[in-house]
């Protein structure tokens, strides 16, 4: 097949590209190899591929070897003719892969309130184009929007996917969150109307059993993926209204591995810390993560640190008979003594209340004495879900020691009916221990009485002379249902709050 030209060639193989006949970089240069010219394919091979990767190559379709070097050795399989080109690999499994996914908060909101201002909105559209993708090109990876309000970037390295995540939440935020350069900022250009949007993040990958899959038409998926997504909602979940990531376990020790090499500015700088969250259930999944302190004023929560993973030590130890209870109040009180001070009224169970540190280390206090002293099981246990109900209400009460707080008393809550049937038998077998005879009669007939108001109340209740019985349902259905708000959970295990 002869050409007389380059552009005839080009528009040939623009024909066979567009009808797909021809879809790898392989196929498009062994194509040309059969054909005739008298001038140089160079020019046609690198505007054809430009065009297959902008067809085929989908997230990836930006990516060059000179901007992306680390991504392009991890992720295009190099044509040994031609160096400067090659094919996407689609599907990996390799160490060197990085995923995040970002979500901007606040993002419909905006555009609703500035759906009749079109320069706000072209505003936010130019920054979430251009600004973030030259946050990333500076760090070597690749990010693009998906879905209106969310970011997907993919890098090669621990450090470069940190320092893009980074470099966008300090980008949203109105004011800068780092007093050094090494986190880029590019909202100079786009802050004139932008709002102070928070972010938050999950970033998973670097290990091998975690693949990526690139579908034919360049589109991302795959349990890396996935992984990244699952701990960008538990970041959501966490701080609904600050800017917060989440990363796995890889991560951090990837981060840690690459800076003992080479150490980054990041790094060199002590610009992040990391805290440990422990395993974090999903639905057929157990993550270990970890959270990236970023923000100066949240370094504070490191001095509770140890606190925190004595409690994870004992929950692992199946140490609930008593040092898992003494565990997670000794970690609020060391909250309580760390955070900045607080101090505000609330309403509990219609009174009024003023709590502050001191108030709920006393309770704590009090709970652990009825415990470990007392051996009151019932009142301690009744007592940390007063302690729940007080702390939940303090707005920068970290939500992961709520968390885990009613992760604890879930647990012990659930043995308590059987733990009262035990008891209730130990009373019957040492009732002339503990009764004189007058009121152990006393104690007798009150249980006879009690049994029989339970069968005759049961009775009583399924009896049809209850005519409205349906009509009592069904107000208390249309009453309630309305403000009870449904959620859907990643894995099989929910959260429990006390009654």
């Amino acid at each position: 097949m002869t050409f007389p030209s380059a552009n005839e060639l080009f528009l040939h193989l623009y024909d066979k590209l567009i009808k797909k006949e021809i879809s790898t970089f392989i196929e498009l240069s062994e194509y040309l190899e059969k054909v005739k010219v008298n001038f140089s394919v160079q020019p046609v091979l690198e505007k054809a591929f430009h065009l297959l990767q902008e067809l085929r190559w989908g997230f990836f379709k930006d990516m060059d070897k000179y901007s992306y070097l680390k991504l392009w050795k991890e992720l295009v399989i190099r044509n040994e003719r031609y160096k400067e080109f090659g094919d996407l690999k689609r599907n990996i499994a390799v160490s060197n892969i990085y995923v995040a996914i970002l979500d901007i908060h606040g993002y419909t909101r905006f555009c609703l309130e500035s759906k009749g201002n079109l320069s706000r909105l072209h505003n936010l559209d130019e920054f979430l184009h251009t600004g973030v993708t030259e946050i990333s090109r500076q760090n070597g990876a690749l990010a693009k929007r998906e879905r209106g309000d969310e970011i997907l970037i993919v890098a090669a390295s621990a450090t470069d996917i940190i320092n893009t995540t980074l470099g966008i939440i300090n980008s949203f935020s109105r004011k800068p969150l780092f007093e050094d350069d090494v986190v880029p900022r590019v909202r100079q250009n786009y802050s004139i109307n932008l709002p102070d949007f928070k972010i938050s993040a999950g970033i998973a990958g670097g290990h091998y059993s975690n693949p990526l899959i690139i579908t034919e038409d360049g589109t991302l998926s795959g349990f890396l993926l996935n992984t990244a997504a699952r701990l960008q909602l538990r970041a959501n979940e966490l701080s609904p209204t600050k800017s917060k990531i989440l990363v796995s376990q890889s991560i951090y020790k990837n981060y840690l591995n690459e800076n003992k090499v080479t150490k980054s500015a990041l790094f060199k700088r002590n610009l992040i810390s990391f805290f440990y969250h422990g395993p974090v259930e999903f639905k057929n999944l157990s993550l270990l993560c970890y959270e990236i302190i970023f923000k100066s004023e949240e370094r504070y929560r490191l001095k509770y640190e140890e606190q925190f993973d004595q409690l994870l030590k004992s929950i692992q130890a199946g140490l609930w008979k008593q040092k898992v209870f003494m565990d997670i109040l000794e970690f609020i009180k060391k909250v309580c003594h760390i955070m900045p001070n607080f101090k505000q009224r609330i309403n509990i169970r219609g009174k009024e209340e003023e709590i502050y540190p001191a108030f709920i280390m006393d309770m704590c206090e009090h709970a652990g004495d009825l415990y470990a002293r007392e051996e009151d099981y019932i009142v301690a246990i009744n007592k940390l879900a007063d302690i729940i109900d007080r702390i939940k209400s303090i707005p920068d009460f970290d939500r992961l020691v709520l968390d885990y707080a009613r992760e604890v008393h879930s647990k012990y809550h659930s043995i308590i009916y059987s733990y009262e049937k035990a008891l209730e038998s130990e009373i019957r077998k040492n009732i002339d221990i503990i009764f004189d005879e007058k009121h152990k009669m006393i104690y007798h007939n009150i249980t006879k009485n009690m049994e029989i108001y339970d069968k005759l109340n049961t009775y009583a209740k399924r009896s049809k002379a209850l005519g409205k019985r349906k009509a009592i349902w069904n107000t208390y259905v249309e009453n309630r249902l309305p403000h009870i708000k449904s959620r859907i959970y990643s894995g099989d295990k929910k959260p429990h709050e006390p009654n």
